[in-house]
């Protein structure tokens, strides 16, 4: 088992667990939540899969962390580390950030009732685990912690929750810039993981023959959708005016180069991104699916279009072009309310609330 730990040492009050090979906001979310336990004075562990993305944002960080490695989804292997991590470290709550592995989880924690295990969904998910089969394994869970309320109707509907577990929603934190980007210049940004239904394409296509600079920015781990993307750009001739920029460690400071938040995914848990481009004044235009009402109901200020619709997309786009002052002016009024609900510590104080 490779690590950064003495595991003999110490003792954890709290093991942050994501075992996600990607590189995207929950995997940034694990860091994140680690980082600011810690920083609360709270023991705690960030437990990851052997040389992934999570172990070297750890590393980056700072943050304590233990890697481990395994082949499947249910491992023997991994079932074993865990209980060794567990056991050794006198843990009384793990946070698990994903479902893949929560059959190994389930072995793992066998004969030690005292570990208070909390699932944190970040997710829409589609599929219905409600067999019994996957009531058997989610029986072990003792708290589902949504990162918003669509996710909480989401788990309703797909997680089977029993009587005995809590269920609940605790917005997910972000570390913003000290000082908010001056806005000054027409240009679009898209942050996120490159992949299908990410909304790069579909904010390509909304700005094409608009003259709007956009700059798409995040790894790409779907060879055939990013494919996709250099095609159409070569094809409409747009490669003056769209930029293709691989991840960033801290992609807030771009920011001080963009004034509009294009980002039409075709589905978020929450999205990190968004949030961060809140609570940096950008002009945020996004469509009418899952999370995304959700910060309008907030009292946040952006537009939404017709899910898929392009040509909707593309009208809200100009419509921000045309009005861009007063634009700049309303979404300046999200940057206090972003920072107050999406702070690290109103994350703590909340999270202090599920764990034993």
């Amino acid at each position: 088992m490779a690590g950064h730990c003495d595991m003999t040492t110490n003792r954890y009050d709290v093991v942050v667990l994501c075992l996600s090979h990607f590189a995207g906001g929950m995997e940034l979310d694990a860091v994140k939540m680690a980082e600011g336990f810690s920083k609360a004075g709270i023991r705690t562990l960030l437990v990851c899969r052997h040389g992934s993305f999570v172990a070297q944002q750890a590393q980056h960080a700072g943050v304590p962390h233990q890697e481990v490695e395994f082949r499947s989804k249910l491992s023997l292997k991994l079932i074993f580390q865990l209980r060794q991590i567990l056991m050794q470290g006198d843990v009384r709550n793990l946070i698990f950030l994903g479902t893949s592995e929560l059959k190994s989880i389930y072995f793992a924690l066998v004969g030690m009732p005292q570990i208070n295990l909390i699932v944190r969904y970040g997710t829409t998910m589609s599929t219905s685990k409600k067999d019994p089969l996957h009531r058997w394994f989610y029986s072990r869970v003792n708290y589902h912690l949504c990162i918003s309320e669509h996710l909480k109707n989401n788990v309703r509907k797909i997680i089977p929750v029993s009587r005995k577990s809590g269920l609940g929603v605790i917005y997910t934190s972000s570390v913003f810039l000290p000082e908010p980007p001056v806005i000054a210049v027409k240009k679009a940004i898209h942050v996120g993981r490159i992949a299908a239904g990410k909304g790069q394409l579909d904010a390509l296509l909304a700005v094409a023959g608009t003259g709007l600079p956009l700059k798409l920015v995040g790894s790409s781990d779907d060879d055939d959708y990013l494919a996709r993307i250099k095609n159409e750009i070569s094809a409409r001739n747009m490669a003056k005016q769209v930029i293709l920029t691989d991840f960033q460690q801290k992609p807030q400071q771009l920011f001080h180069d963009a004034s509009i938040f294009l980002f039409p995914s075709h589905g978020e848990g929450l999205s990190n991104a968004l949030i961060e481009a809140l609570g940096n004044g950008l002009i945020c235009i996004a469509y009418n699916n899952t999370v995304f009402p959700e910060f309008q109901r907030l009292g946040f200020h952006l537009h939404l279009a017709r899910n898929q619709d392009i040509d909707h997309l593309r009208e809200l786009v100009r419509k921000v072009m045309n009005n861009f002052s007063d634009e700049k002016y309303l979404a300046s009024k999200n940057i206090s309310l972003a920072r107050k609900l999406f702070s690290r510590e109103k994350e703590v104080k909340h999270m202090l609330a599920v764990l034993k």
